[in-house]
């Protein structure tokens, strides 16, 4: 008999300790137990933070086309009712909240160094500067927390976020490389300034491979890791470079504190893949 489960009841069924592993797409709950791919309930080569015990709906349009016709051969179980719940969207609001903080800190920054002791030039410049690397540690935290995030957002809006974001950051980048070139590199240390075109070109690859993650299939993961050495070039170079960073205490705390959280998620990433790579070995054992 088809069963009627909520998302919290579909939870019970994450594929772990010998339970059953469901998926709910577009409203039906498929059993994915039976499937090599599945192993304890994670999809071993998704990136979008597949797991059982959850709706999908959003991953699998993500997904190579083929996810679908892969997933319709699995049997069908019941269908899912979905309910809001009050946590969930005071979760969301409260993160949205925090995203709008973190981009306000480049303007309370200018605004403690003192917007009108520059000329609009110099304003340009290092407020571009810093709103690239806050979204850029912005686009590095819902990479690295993907698969938290999508328990709260529904994974399409989190994989748009992560491009537009992305997207947005670089093109500040490539206004503050500008303004940096008009206004000439006299006073500068040369190789801190030379980190920046670095940065760019790292960025602008990082940027297209993942433009074509289906056609780069699992190579464009290893590029784009290359974020976490982006950020930590990026952070040298203000500190060598950056006027604010280099005479605000209160600058100088926000970048410590974006720092120690990127290294906790860049954490949080090697244990998913470490975790991810046991499972796999846990199952070629047992089949074999």
């Amino acid at each position: 008999m088809a069963q009627k489960l909520t998302l919290r009841e579909l939870s019970r069924f994450d594929g772990k300790e010998g339970r059953p592993a469901y998926v709910a797409v577009d409203g039906v709950v498929y059993d994915v137990s039976a499937s090599r791919r599945w192993a304890n309930g994670e999809h071993r080569l998704c990136d979008l933070g597949a797991r059982s015990g959850r709706d999908l709906s959003d991953e699998i349009k993500l997904a190579p086309s083929f996810m679908r016709s892969n997933l319709a051969q699995m049997p069908v179980v019941g269908e899912v009712v979905t309910v809001t719940r009050r946590w969930d969207r005071a979760l969301q609001v409260g993160l949205v909240a925090l995203a709008v903080v973190l981009v306000a800190v480049p303007f309370i920054a200018m605004g403690l160094f003192g917007f009108r002791s520059d000329t609009a030039r110099f304003t340009a410049l290092r407020m571009a500067a810093l709103e690239t690397f806050t979204l850029l540690f912005i686009d590095i935290m819902i990479g690295a927390f993907r698969p938290l995030l999508t328990k709260v957002f529904r994974a399409k809006v989190t994989h748009r976020a992560h491009q537009w974001i992305g997207l947005v950051a670089f093109a500040l980048a490539i206004a503050h490389g500008t303004l940096i070139l008009l206004q000439g590199l006299k006073g500068y240390p040369r190789a801190a300034v030379w980190v920046g075109p670095a940065n760019l070109t790292v960025l602008t690859v990082i940027i297209v491979t993942a433009l074509d993650r289906r056609g780069l299939t699992s190579v464009w993961r290893w590029i784009h890791r290359l974020n976490y050495l982006l950020f930590a070039a990026a952070l040298t170079h203000a500190s060598y470079v950056g006027a604010n960073v280099r005479t605000q205490e209160f600058l100088r705390i926000v970048f410590y504190v974006y720092m120690a959280a990127v290294v906790v998620g860049l954490g949080y990433r090697i244990y998913l893949l470490l975790r991810r790579e046991r499972m796999a070995g846990v199952g070629a054992r047992a089949r074999g």
